[in-house]
């Protein structure tokens, strides 16, 4: 699949090769600005990798707004990790909200 970030198109990979490659790292997932590509594994659980998509997508938006080199690589993970949940709590909701008619 295709994701727009901003004015970029990223490539989304999730498939078996690339489960075992991010296996074998000890990861879920991972994104890559100069490629534009955010990998997934395939074999999460739906709600997992939607939030790991979700994760990386943050990483990639840090990136693209050059505001990681702020804070050292465990730093920005940190931040990542505690408002990817948040985010995905409202994410579709702010979707398709609506403002109220009065």
């Amino acid at each position: 699949m295709e994701l727009n970030i901003g004015p970029h198109t990223f490539e989304v990979l999730s498939d078996e090769a690339t489960s075992l490659h991010l296996a074998s790292e000890g990861r879920d997932g991972d994104s890559d600005l100069r490629n534009l590509r955010i990998r997934i594994r395939h074999d999460l659980p739906e709600s997992l990798w939607r939030e790991t998509l979700l994760h990386e997508v943050i990483h990639m938006c840090l990136a693209l707004t050059h505001l990681s080199p702020r804070w050292s690589d465990e730093e920005e993970e940190d931040l990542v990790r505690a408002l990817t949940p948040y985010l995905a709590m409202v994410v579709g909701q702010v979707g398709t909200a609506r403002r109220p008619k009065f």
